[in-house]
């Protein structure tokens, strides 16, 4: 995507900023030469119509791209959280084990199957 004129170029970035355009709707607007469409129009909600309902589809498709993010970070968050809490369980466990809280029932075991 190359854009020679200067004023061009700051008005196609400005606008990608505050409308969060995808790449698909700014190389859309690019190609369709929007910027000089929207000087030169007499109308430019026609033209800005236009150019909404034309790039609904890539705007679309970016939102549900965002969304599936959120799901997956959502995830994630969850799978840390309950790991965590698996590496708290095994930490309490061992220091029981250490302290001999469950030594008895081990001491126990192993003479039950290996009697002296």
């Amino acid at each position: 995507m190359e854009v020679k004129d200067e004023k061009a170029r700051a008005w196609y970035e400005k606008e990608t900023a505050e409308q969060t355009w995808s790449v698909r709707t700014l190389q859309r607007n690019i190609d369709s030469q929007y910027y000089y469409r929207l000087l030169s129009s007499q109308n430019t909600a026609d033209v800005l119509a236009e150019m909404k309902q034309l790039t609904s589809d890539y705007q679309q498709v970016k939102q549900c791209s965002i969304c599936s993010r959120r799901r997956q970070q959502m995830r994630l968050e969850e799978l840390i959280k309950r790991a965590a809490q698996y590496v708290e369980n095994l930490a309490r466990d061992i220091k029981d084990y250490v302290h001999g809280r469950k030594y008895g029932l081990v001491y126990e075991a192993y003479f039950t199957i290996f009697p002296s």
